[in-house]
């Protein structure tokens, strides 16, 4: 019979999944999804003499890597009246071979026989899990824990469940259960700083994630959760510390990168921003145009132009031919906010009124095009595109603070004071109620 149980965790199958402690790719993991066949009593399935035959039958065949053959062999002795371990050893041999729908339907059949199977709940719920079937598989794995499955990879994979459907508070549970059972474990230690991070105790997520790193400070993931704390607790510079470490490791994606170039950003540096941004292209997976846009966005708000027109160069360079839809209303956008910056309004007007006509909801466009009308003094266009600004939520507020302008350039002063009033109600602002009152006083004072 040990014969038979050894062959039965050879289970290699692949899947993608984000924990290394749950991926068939584990030889720690295989072993611990089978386990051995040690029968207990009312929790787990006996099996004849008769049914020991039939299994010691096929394992020549998994020696071989007849997987299907095997799985016929036993399909054909498998009965309603036969032991519920013929359909677990069944839906493994499914697993094994890749019929995920076939090993649902056998770990069910075996827990219809034998409701407290322990192992067939296990196996299933971990099967689950790997297809990202969530809400299915937390059932499976809190049955198996509650019949005495303390297995860390269990809990392990049961607070990850927990996690993907946002109880973050049931994931902290688990993960900390399962990292008392297997503290070395990465995949727990760092999930259980997430839950932190998610649950607003980011300091505590990072003490986790740091003293891991003072014994594997070569981790990647580790490095990249402990960027993740110092990033929620704004702490930008611990944050760049970090990703600067993942750097000198050779060890910083695209995505890190980009990171980092934001936190130098948050940090006044934006040379050095724009030098993250710029080596982010030359991964092999460079980021999407969307997210250089954006970086350039973020340089462009902080009055980077410089930095800016350096970036977009490169990204004309590696990205022209792939700019289109959104992206080139951005790319317009941004392109119309630096000449406006630059002083050269005309051509800011033209590039601004480009992406408008691209997008005609975009209202931040909408804002830009309307202050490069009013710099034109082109007040009746100005006013025009400012007044359909004013309707969407997201820039409404700046709408009426460049329209009180307006009115205020053109000594319409009543008409400012309500524009004033209108921005204020809105997004109150200290700045905002000093010009009100200053624009109040004029008003008052004309005849």
């Amino acid at each position: 019979m040990y014969r038979i149980l050894t062959i039965l965790t050879l289970l290699v199958t692949p899947f993608a999944f984000a924990l290394d402690s749950l991926s068939w790719s584990s030889p720690g993991f295989q072993a611990r999804f089978l386990g051995s066949y040690g029968f207990d009593g009312p929790r787990e399935p006996s099996v004849t003499s008769a049914e020991q035959q039939a299994l010691q039958s096929i394992v020549p065949l998994m020696e071989n890597g007849q997987i299907v053959e095997a799985a016929r062999r036993l399909k054909d002795a498998t009965t309603q009246d036969s032991s519920a371990a013929f359909d677990y050893t069944l839906g493994n041999l499914y697993l094994q071979a890749g019929d995920t729908n076939s090993a649902e339907n056998a770990y069910r059949r075996a827990l219809a026989k034998q409701p407290g199977f322990v192992r067939a709940s296990r196996n299933l719920g971990l099967m689950l899990t790997q297809e990202g079937r969530i809400i299915e598989a937390i059932p499976a794995l809190r049955e198996a824990i509650e019949r005495g499955d303390n297995a860390p990879t269990t809990l392990g994979a049961l607070a990850f469940c927990h996690y993907q459907d946002s109880d973050y508070s049931a994931a902290l549970t688990g993960y900390a259960q399962a990292v008392f059972l297997n503290p070395e474990n990465a995949d727990w230690q760092l999930g259980r700083a997430q839950c932190l991070i998610q649950l607003s105790r980011a300091a505590e997520a990072l003490s986790v994630a740091e003293r891991y790193l003072s014994r594997h400070p070569e981790h990647v993931e580790a490095r990249r959760v402990a960027v993740n704390a110092c990033v929620a607790m704004l702490d930008w510079e611990n944050a760049a510390a970090h990703l600067e470490l993942l750097r000198r490791q050779n060890k910083a994606d695209a995505q890190a990168l980009l990171q980092l170039g934001r936190a130098y950003l948050a940090l006044g540096l934006p040379h050095r921003a724009t030098q993250s941004f710029l080596e982010s292209m030359r991964h092999q997976q460079k980021p999407t145009i969307e997210q250089l846009l954006e970086a350039a966005e973020m340089l462009a708000q902080r009055s980077n132009v410089d930095e800016t027109e350096a970036l977009l160069a490169v990204v004309y360079q590696q990205y022209g031919d792939a700019i289109s839809g959104e992206a080139m209303s951005q790319l317009l956008r941004l392109q119309g906010r630096l000449k406006l910056m630059s002083g050269q309004v005309a051509s800011a007007a033209r590039l601004l009124t480009e992406a408008s006509t691209r997008d005609p909801l975009n209202g931040q466009t909408l804002l830009l095009l309307g202050s490069a009308q009013l710099e034109l003094d082109h007040f009746a266009e100005a006013q025009l595109i400012l007044e359909r600004a004013t309707e969407l939520d997201d820039v409404a507020a700046d709408a009426w603070l460049e329209l009180a302008r307006l009115y205020v350039k053109q000594s319409q002063w009543s008409a400012a004071v309500e524009a004033l009033r209108r921005a204020q109600s809105i997004r109150p602002e200290d700045r905002v109620a000093r010009y009100l009152d200053s624009v109040q006083r004029v008003a008052t004072s004309q005849p």
